[in-house]
């Protein structure tokens, strides 16, 4: 069916546009958070801009998780942001999307759900994670450059369709959603294919060339969890609320599974009728988060970022609902449409302050899921960043305390103890805590906490236990100095 004509002309892309930037606004002066400091400070920032091609010749990181990803494109632009401060990249974050919302708007050809559709994409809430967290560039950038490819292949530009194919697999693997998208909406000539396969085949052999060849670690799966992951996820494209940045898939919600797999069914009957764009935007909004899977399931954790391009599916699937007059002109249903939009940018503007800090960020988490265990620890992480121990022990320890607590977390407990000035509460942790496997780093610090309490007897023993054979020390780096102080303390 031929779509509506569009009396406007580009006047509805603008306004697309302009919805996504304002949106994205109150993002902007985030500061970094959660792995923004090690990403970006610790690894990209550090490095001199002479060796910012070496971005391009290794994987993100040299560890078995992050060797699989290979992302050059998104990886420059933070360690040239980075310099200028943080909120440079929220900028642009919030023009990519601000891009993606136009975008949708002209794959739809600017008609009335053309502009609903870029509307249910801008103001969805579930891309607050890739406006408000910097490190998740990436996401922005692939979605984007998905969608310039969809456009650029609409309109017969080959040459384009492989340059942003190409973009878009060098800012993320899960690019690849958008090659579908093309494929089952039939949206994609001969030559636009052969121009997605040259990117395809390009970038894998950029890939093989700087030795990526791995995957995130996953080690035992259980399929019944993974499918209630992924039904809690898909749950989240229709209701995403309330906002939380930890996503603990240790404490699934029932209603978000159910609601899960209604969205599922509903979305297979809904594209059986609504032809090849309704197919293929569901094909997108299920394979988005199976992609995401094994590092879902290897870390726990189950991002809103994973759901960007289902909500840019979703949108555009909206944008080609068929011109039928009494729905499309329904004033009622635009009224519609205008509630959600505003409903959608208020609750942007409400949580865009959780990305700002680590301990808003993280103090929303628990306040969201009190029973996660993670919650709780990154709230103590974020609160040693500030050199808050104390309240960094006091989160560590709720921590611990919980079902499916991160191994580290009792040492973490025992170091923020002895850094509060609470050597008690770490020598009760320290003695109460594990007998076998003892680490070098749990020792010292315990000895540490012995020896801040009294008891250099105590602390001599434990100490006693890192050295070495040729005289050197195992464990922290304070070691040696603190078995010079035991010694001081008993007179030696």
């Amino acid at each position: 069916m031929k779509p509506e004509p569009a009396p406007l002309g580009r006047r509805p892309t603008w306004t697309a546009a302009l919805l996504g930037l304002l949106v994205s606004f109150p993002y902007w002066p985030g500061g970094p958070v959660w792995d923004d400091h090690s990403l970006i400070h610790a690894h990209l920032v550090s490095q001199p801009l002479g060796d910012l091609w070496t971005l391009w010749a290794t994987p993100v990181t040299s560890g078995d998780f992050g060797a699989a990803y290979y992302r050059p494109l998104p990886m420059t632009l933070l360690a040239v942001l980075g310099r200028v401060g943080i909120p440079l990249v929220h900028m642009l974050a919030g023009l990519l999307h601000a891009a993606s919302a136009a975008l949708i708007c002209e794959l739809g050809e600017r008609t009335r759900p053309a502009r609903w559709g870029a509307l249910v994409f801008a103001a969805h809430p579930i891309g607050w994670e890739v406006l408000g967290w910097a490190s998740a560039l990436p996401d922005a950038l692939a979605v984007m450059l998905g969608l310039a490819t969809l456009w650029s292949a609409r309109r017969h530009w080959w040459a384009g369709v492989f340059l942003a194919m190409v973009l878009a697999l060098l800012s993320k693997e899960s690019a690849l959603v958008w090659l579908v998208f093309g494929g089952v909406a039939g949206w994609f000539d001969r030559r636009s294919w052969m121009a997605v396969g040259a990117a395809v085949v390009a970038v894998v052999g950029m890939r093989l060339g700087v030795g990526v060849v791995g995957t995130p670690p996953l080690g035992a799966v259980s399929v019944g969890h993974a499918v209630q992951v992924l039904l809690q996820q898909l749950g989240a494209v229709v209701w995403p609320l309330p906002l939380t940045a930890v996503h603990d898939t240790h404490h699934l919600s029932t209603g978000g599974m159910v609601l899960g797999g209604l969205a599922l069914v509903g979305g297979v009957a809904l594209a059986l009728r609504d032809g090849r764009v309704g197919k293929a935007a569901l094909a997108v909004v299920v394979l988005s988060p199976v992609l995401a899977l094994p590092t879902v399931l290897s870390s726990h954790l189950a991002g809103d970022r994973y759901l960007y391009a289902s909500a840019a599916a979703v949108g555009l699937w909206v944008a080609h609902l068929p011109p039928i007059p009494l729905v499309t002109q329904s004033s009622l249903l635009r009224v519609v449409f205008v509630l959600l939009g505003t409903a959608g940018v208020g609750v942007h503007a409400w949580s865009a302050s959780a990305w700002h800090t680590d301990r808003a960020l993280f103090e929303r988490a628990v306040e969201v899921t009190p029973e996660s265990s993670y919650a709780h620890l990154f709230l103590g992480h974020a609160h040693a960043l500030d050199d808050r121990y104390a309240e960094a022990a006091r989160a560590f320890d709720q921590a611990r305390q919980l079902p499916h607590a991160h191994p580290e977390t009792a040492q973490l407990t025992l170091q923020a103890y002895v850094l509060a000035g609470a050597p008690e509460a770490a020598v009760r942790l320290g003695r109460d805590g594990p007998k076998d496997g003892l680490t070098a780093a749990w020792i010292g610090w315990w000895a540490r906490a012995e020896l801040d309490a009294g008891n250099a007897h105590e602390a001599a023993k434990l100490v006693g236990m890192l050295q070495r054979p040729d005289g050197s020390w195992d464990g922290p780096g304070f070691v040696p100095e603190l078995a010079r102080e035991i010694r001081v303390a008993l007179g030696e």
